[in-house]
C-alpha cells in the first residue's frame, strides 16, 4: 500500500495531460490482479489521485475530475466482467460507498462525477431490492451536478428514476413530488429533442406515472396512461397486452362520468381487448348495464392489492363497481326503495345510503336525484310524479334475461352480416377471375 501511495505521489508532478494517462495505467493495473482488500486499495488510489491537492485545485482539476469519471467507469466495468472478484455485489457496494464518503467529504468541486457515482451505487442497491436506500442515495445528487451538457435529459432521468425507485417502495407520497419534478422536464426535453436513451426515460416515466395514478386511485387517468402506453411500439408485445390489462381494469374503477364512458368506449371498440379474460364485463360496463355477481368476481381476478384496499374511512376502490350499479338502475328505474337496491347491490341498507348520496354530492347520478330517508326510497331524476318501484328477484331475473336477450340478438345480427359480406366477396372474386379468362381467351 505504501509503494502504491509512492508511486502515485511520484506523478504530482507531471504535466496535466501527462498525469492523467498514468493515473488511468495504474488503475488498470489494479484491477487486473486479484487484490486482498479491494477497498483499502481503491481507497488509496483515490485519495493520492482524484484527491490530491494538485489534482483538486486549478488547472489540476481537469486531472481529478477526469481520474475520478475514469475510475467510476472502470469500477462498473469490472462488476459487469463476471470473472472479476468486483462482481461480487457486497464488494462492488462497498467500493462505492467508501468512494462516495471519502470524495464527497473531501472535494465539493467534483459534483458531476459525485453525482455518477451515486447513479451507479443507486443501480446497485436496486438489484439487491434496497429501493428505498437506492432512492436516498439519488435524492442526495447536488443539485447542481450536471450543469455543462444536457441538464434537463439528466434531471428527468434522475427524478423518473427515484420516482420507479419510491413506488417499488411504498413510498406514494414522495413519489408524487418527483413524479410533478419530472413531467416538469418533459415538455422541455421534447422540445430540446430527443434520442433513443432520451425516449427510453420518457417510456419508463409514463409507466411510473401510470402506477402513481392507480396507488393514489385516479383510475381514470391511470387507465388513460395505461391505454397509450399498450400502443407503444417500443413495448413488447407481453408488456403491451399487459398494460391493456391494466387499462381496463382501471377504466372499470373510474368514478362515473363521461369521461369514463369515453375510455370504456374505446377500450370496447378496440379489437385487442375481445382477448382479456373479463371482456364480457368491459363491455357490460361500456353498455352502462349492471354487473353481477360474476362478472365483479372476474373484474376481482384481474385488481392488485392496492385497487381492492379500503382507506380509513371505509371507502374503497371496489365501491366503484357498486356506483356503476347504482347509476345503472338509474337507467332503469325512476325511483327504487332501498330494500331493493341493497338486495341489487348485495349491501346493506345504511351502506346503500351512503353510496347514493355519495354519488348525489359528486354528482354522478341524474339531476334532481334525491334519497328519501322517511320513505325508504331513491327518486332518479327531478321532483315529479315516480311510483315507487321494488325490484324484486323476479323482475332482476326479467332485466337479466332482456339483457342478454338484446345482446345475443346484436351479435347475431353482426354475425349474419360478416357472412353476407364474405360471400358476396367470394362471388365477386370469382366472378374476375372468369371474366379475365374469358379476356385471355
Amino acid at each position: 500500500m505504501a509503494s502504491l501511495a509512492a508511486r502515485l505521489d511520484s506523478i504530482v508532478s507531471l504535466a496535466v495531460g501527462v498525469r492523467i494517462e498514468e493515473y488511468v495505467q495504474i488503475l488498470r493495473e489494479i484491477l487486473a490482479q486479484n487484490e486482498a482488500d479491494w477497498v483499502a486499495v481503491l481507497r488509496t488510489f483515490l485519495q493520492h489521485t482524484a484527491l490530491a491537492r494538485a489534482n483538486t485545485m486549478g488547472a489540476g482539476l481537469i486531472v481529478g475530475r477526469e481520474v475520478l469519471a475514469t475510475f467510476t467507469a472502470q469500477v462498473h466495468e469490472a462488476h459487469a466482467n463476471a470473472q472479476h472478484a468486483l462482481a461480487d455485489t457486497d464488494t462492488y457496494l462497498a467500493v462505492l460507498r467508501t468512494a462516495l464518503a471519502q470524495v464527497e467529504e473531501q472535494a465539493a468541486s467534483l459534483e458531476d462525477e459525485i453525482a455518477q457515482i451515486r447513479v451507479q451505487l443507486a443501480e446497485a442497491l436496486e438489484t439487491q431490492g434496497a429501493w428505498a436506500e437506492a432512492a436516498e442515495v439519488l435524492q442526495g445528487i447536488a443539485s447542481d451536478a450536471n450543469r455543462r451538457n444536457n441538464a434537463n435529459q439528466f434531471w428527468l432521468q434522475i427524478n423518473a428514476h427515484i420516482l420507479r425507485l419510491l413506488l417499488q417502495a411504498g413510498n406514494v407520497h414522495d413519489a408524487d413530488f418527483y413524479a410533478k419534478k419530472a413531467n416538469s422536464l418533459t415538455h422541455i426535453v421534447a422540445a430540446e429533442g430527443t434520442d433513443a436513451d432520451t425516449e427510453r426515460v420518457l417510456l419508463q416515466f409514463r409507466e411510473s406515472q401510470a402506477c402513481l395514478y392507480d396507488e393514489q386511485l385516479r383510475f381514470y387517468d391511470a387507465a388513460v396512461r395505461y391505454y397509450e402506453l399498450s400502443m407503444s411500439d417500443m413495448l413488447a408485445q407481453d408488456a403491451r397486452d399487459a398494460m391493456l390489462a391494466k387499462a381496463a381494469i382501471a377504466a372499470v374503477l373510474s368514478p362515473v362520468s363521461a369521461q369514463r364512458r369515453r375510455i370504456l368506449a374505446e377500450l370496447v371498440q378496440d379489437a385487442r381487448a375481445h382477448a382479456l379474460p373479463y371482456a364480457g364485463p368491459l363491455k357490460t360496463a361500456a353498455k352502462e348495464r349492471i354487473l353481477r355477481p360474476h362478472d365483479r368476481a372476474l373484474l376481482m381476478q384481474g385488481m392488485t392489492m392496492s385497487q381492492t384496499a379500503r382507506d380509513r374511512l371505509g371507502c374503497g376502490p371496489c365501491d366503484a363497481l357498486l356506483e356503476h350499479n347504482v347509476y345503472a338502475a338509474s337507467r332503469v328505474y325512476t325511483a327504487i326503495t332501498m330494500q331493493s337496491l341493497a338486495e341489487l347491490l348485495e349491501r346493506p341498507v345504511p351502506e346503500c345510503e351512503r353510496l347514493v348520496g355519495r354519488m348525489i354530492v359528486q354528482g354522478s347520478l341524474p339531476e334532481g336525484t334525491r334519497l328519501h330517508q322517511v320513505e325508504g326510497a331513491v327518486y332518479f331524476g327531478k321532483e315529479g310524479e315516480a311510483e315507487v318501484q321494488d325490484a324484486g328477484d323476479e323482475e332482476h331475473a326479467a332485466m337479466s334475461s332482456l339483457d342478454a336477450q338484446v345482446e345475443d340478438g346484436t351479435e347475431e345480427m353482426y354475425a349474419c352480416r360478416d357472412a353476407r359480406i364474405a360471400a358476396t366477396t367470394a362471388y365477386l372474386s370469382e366472378a374476375y377471375a372468369a371474366m379475365e379468362q374469358q379476356s385471355r381467351a
